[in-house]
């Protein structure tokens, strides 16, 4: 599947902020550049080691964190640097004036105004369009710069993940974001020269680490130690990173379409898996519903159900007293009509019949 039907994919589902990442991505590949971004924690060593790959003494080192500022390293015959302010405004420094910036000591330049830094190098390992990327660090106080850092990250199409201690769990966090987006991840272990041989051999301390990179990730762990001083052994390493960018920057096109393919891939494999999730979701809810249905209906069925046996048993009850005061009122009526001929035989045998009298009850009849 290639860029455009990911971007129409991530139209039609409403994911705009994916959208315009592929469309960032779309219009790197187009201008041909690759962004290759140095990623870790603030001073293990990352601009110290972007010095030593291009053997220049370009970038700041042992700067205060709240120096740090996204700088873009690219190719430029004429060597200098830009400074993009937030505002919106950008000023030409000089390249030998870089470090000033950094440390914030260069005059009317406050490096909280600064959005990023473009940095023009006529490097060779630049010149087919490799573009290396100094972060301030995962663990910088500048927010700005900060975000600026991650949506790098986004861009790249490769990440150098910088080490300069075993990984800790600010690591594994941005290590699993990195590897869930589809970016391949360049683990580079600095400070080698400063593993105790005392305590452990540094071979095996190395596997360790690679052992622990290994449970973060699911691609293939490549990690290169190193040191970024001159007088270690583990110096010599740097030659690795050298020879992996030019290995990329002769591959470069081939590089930029896997990297975005890889990328496109992973957007499109998130919403298959997030429209499962629904489509699952949805099943569950209807299936929730028929199960609340039917518990409705069979609730309602036990209460007609029971509605009819009291109305049976209410009809019986009614019947029962109705028998029972139908045989009242009998027995009452048969008690009056005996207590009334008692009476009336009393009167008549209280009576002395005479002819006048007979002839009075003749003549009522």
């Amino acid at each position: 599947m290639d860029i455009k039907q990911g971007i129409e994919i991530a139209k039609w589902i409403g994911k705009n902020g994916d959208v315009l990442e592929m469309e960032r991505l779309q219009k790197l590949a187009k201008d041909g550049e690759h962004f290759i971004t140095f990623w870790g924690h603030y001073s293990a060593g990352k601009s110290k080691l972007i010095n030593n790959i291009l053997s220049r003494d370009i970038l700041p080192v042992q700067s205060r964190e709240t120096t740090a500022a996204l700088t873009y390293i690219r190719y430029g015959k004429f060597e200098e640097c830009v400074v993009h302010f937030i505002s919106g405004e950008k000023i030409d420094v000089e390249l030998s004036k870089l470090k000033e910036i950094y440390q914030n000591t260069l005059e009317n330049i406050e490096i909280e105004e600064i959005d990023y830094i473009e940095v023009f190098l006529e490097e060779e390992i630049l010149e087919q369009g490799i573009v290396l990327v100094d972060t301030p660090g995962v663990n910088t106080i500048i927010q700005r710069h900060q975000e600026l850092a991650i949506d790098a990250i986004s861009q790249s199409g490769m990440i150098v993940y910088v080490l300069g201690t075993s990984p800790t769990k600010v690591d594994r966090d941005f290590i699993s974001q990195i590897d869930n987006c589809k970016i391949d991840i360049l683990f580079v272990r600095t400070k080698c020269d400063c593993l105790n041989r005392d305590e452990e051999d540094e071979n095996l301390s190395i596997e360790k680490d690679r052992e622990s990179l290994s449970k973060m990730v699911t691609q293939q762990v490549r990690m290169i130690p190193v040191s970024n001083e001159k007088d270690s052994h583990w110096f010599l390493n740097i030659v690795s990173i050298q020879n992996e960018l030019k290995e990329i920057s002769v591959n470069l096109k081939e590089r930029i379409q896997l990297a975005m393919q890889q990328r496109v891939n992973a957007y499109v494999q998130g919403y298959k898996e997030e429209l499962k999730k629904q489509r699952k979701l949805i099943f569950d809810e209807l299936e929730g519903k028929s199960s609340t249905f039917e518990d409705e209906i069979r609730k309602y069925d036990d209460q007609l159900e029971d509605l009819k046996e009291r109305e049976e048993l209410a009809e019986k009850r009614i019947k029962s007293e109705v028998s029972r005061s139908k045989r009242k009122i009998e027995r009452d009526i048969d008690e009056f009509l005996e207590r009334s001929t008692e009476k009336l035989k009393k009167k008549l045998n209280g009576l002395v019949w005479t002819p006048n009298l007979k002839d009075e009850a003749r003549a009522n009849l």
